[in-house]
């Protein structure tokens, strides 16, 4: 059995990865991103294998992998409007300071 707060903690943070790399490379593939996702998911769950207190769940990984979706498909709706919010954030910003 598995706790709810590592499943969530696994979607979360893999959503949030993948949201974070559509807006910082937009120019990169949908699935340019998602191997490098999931590369980094198998390896953590390598790297976890190798410590004596923990283990390499399955579950964790395809847990990755359901955020790394999530975030994809978030990205393809919000992405545009968050990047829109950090120009004129940052161009506010150098306005008042130029």
């Amino acid at each position: 059995m598995f706790k709810f707060t590592d499943v969530f903690l696994h979607a979360f943070a893999f959503t949030y990865l993948s949201f974070a790399m559509r807006l910082a490379y937009e120019r990169r593939s949908l699935l340019q991103i998602f191997i490098v996702l999931f590369a980094y998911g198998l390896l953590i769950e390598l790297v976890q294998s190798l410590e004596p207190e923990r283990t390499a769940e399955l579950k964790d990984l395809l847990v990755d992998i359901a955020g790394i979706g999530l975030g994809l498909l978030l990205a393809g709706f919000g992405a545009d409007p968050v990047r829109s919010l950090i120009k004129r954030i940052f161009d506010g910003q150098n306005a008042a300071n130029g």
